[in-house]
């Protein structure tokens, strides 16, 4: 089993191309996190973890690899950190520091508050800021 989990700002159509590679050798769950995609509700990375572990209560999911992209990887963090589900493997790309490490995000890569750019003109402005 391996859960994909999406970034802030896209929907689990990111994990599109890889899908079927990965099928080859595991059974693949991506999901809309609150507010994105087809998920209903408002964006809550909060609940990120919450969510996570109401997957892992259907029937057939025991274990899984764990897999989560940018804030959607902040969520496989914190469900790891906070739930006693089996993760067989945590794999998170392009994740802030985790909370205590001190690590400040002002390198070269830097580009500003995203999310304050979103709420004043839409997400689709944010898509040129970052090129």
């Amino acid at each position: 089993m391996l859960v994909l989990i999406h970034g802030w700002c896209h929907d689990m159509r990111t994990w599109q191309e890889v899908v079927p590679t990965l099928s080859r050798h595991h059974r693949v769950i991506r999901f809309d996190r609150r507010g994105w995609g087809k998920s209903g509700g408002s964006p809550d990375p909060l609940a990120d973890p919450n969510d996570l572990d109401d997957l892992f209560t259907h029937p057939g999911i025991e274990s899984a690899y764990v897999l989560g992209h940018s804030q959607g990887a902040s969520g496989a963090l914190a469900f790891a950190q906070t739930f006693t589900k089996p993760v067989k493997a945590l794999i998170l790309y392009g994740a802030p520091a985790p909370a205590g490490f001190g690590l400040p995000w002002d390198g070269a890569d830097r580009v500003g508050d995203l999310a304050a750019l979103a709420r004043e003109k839409g997400t689709q402005a944010v898509v040129p800021s970052l090129a």
